[in-house]
């Protein structure tokens, strides 16, 4: 595993075993996705940013996007019309984000219970005192990342009112064909395999009722057109770590472009930050395999057991209660 900074090109380079997730720094500050899939050993062949925002910004993308094209943390403003991450009103009643690269730092951090490296790209917004720490953590041996966010409040005067704040977004690799993978229910019919193939359209998927369950559940998974199984096909997916109201909105663009993001439900939302004051949001695991649904939930499954759960019942035998 390793996360690496090109000062040259701007670029963040973050590589678990199979994966690489790449970020660019573009020209007028916005930090925009380059890839999240199968590992690229070589920064030469990453795809640029800059070529990304050329791409959408002609008639059929550019005016609906804002020049927001795949941004990494996205705040509400400008021509953009896709889910945010980020949607505050000001104490002057303005409601425009406009969030930028500002520094960053990369360290590792090692213990008894954990291996991991942490990325910390910090933004602000071009005018107002807000601050967004966009976090991604990646762990030896996994191929996962976690990402989400922290922000703050530079202010000394004014609240900012938070109306919607959103752990991530992830951006697949665009392919001709997407089907969405995710799980619905009820009591004694708990967790059934959804699958939905994408039009141009948002599919939200949520939970309103204050927990998570068996009805609605966090997790989500992407494949090519169905071409994946339980024993191959590329998968991208992703859990969020959250069981009050959450949503995850799955937007394909008139560009075929594959926008996931998601965190805290707006729904009924607002919160008061005062100046000074910081708020977490919820950590937001995505993934990317080969092997299909399969070596996907063994992903997860290794993940939780090595760095979520603790560490003296991970690996043990637990016993099982019969609902008979």
């Amino acid at each position: 595993m390793s996360i690496k900074y090109y000062d040259e090109s701007k670029l963040f380079k973050i590589d678990t075993p199979n994966i690489t997730y790449a970020i660019e720094i573009c020209g007028d500050g916005k930090v925009v996705n380059l890839h999240f899939g199968g590992a690229i050993p070589r920064v030469e062949d990453l795809p640029k940013g800059e070529v990304w925002k050329s791409a959408g910004s002609g008639a059929n993308s550019g005016r609906l996007s804002g020049g927001k094209d795949r941004e990494e943390y996205c705040g509400w403003g400008e021509l953009f019309f896709s889910e945010p991450c980020l949607k505050a009103e000001f104490s002057d009643h303005v409601r425009d984000l406009r969030l930028v690269y500002k520094c960053h730092k990369i360290y590792s951090e090692k213990s008894n219970s954990t291996d991991s490296e942490v990325l910390i790209i910090t933004l602000a917004d071009m005018h107002y005192p807000v601050e967004v720490d966009a976090v991604y953590r990646i762990y030896k041996g996994m191929d996962v990342i976690d990402r989400n966010a922290v922000i703050r409040n530079t202010g000394s005067e004014d609240s900012i009112r938070i109306e919607n704040m959103q752990s991530a977004s992830w951006y697949v690799p665009k392919v001709r064909e997407y089907t969405l993978t995710h799980l619905s229910g009820r009591w004694g019919r708990e967790y059934q395999i959804e699958k939905i193939d994408l039009t141009q359209s948002k599919i939200v998927l949520e939970s309103r009722a204050g927990v998570s369950g068996a009805n609605a559940t966090p997790w989500f998974a992407v494949d090519e057109g169905g071409k994946a199984d339980e024993y191959g096909g590329r998968v991208w997916f992703g859990a969020l770590h959250w069981s009050g109201n959450w949503r995850i909105s799955v937007e394909k663009d008139c560009m075929m472009q594959l926008r996931i993001t998601g965190g805290v439900n707006d729904f009924d939302f607002s919160y008061s930050l005062k100046p000074g004051e910081s708020v977490q949001t919820p950590v937001f695991t995505g993934g990317y395999t080969t092997g299909g649904f399969g070596q996907a939930s063994r992903i997860l499954h290794n993940y939780q057991r090595d760095y979520l759960m603790q560490r003296n019942k991970a690996y043990i035998e637990m016993p099982v209660i019969y609902n008979a």
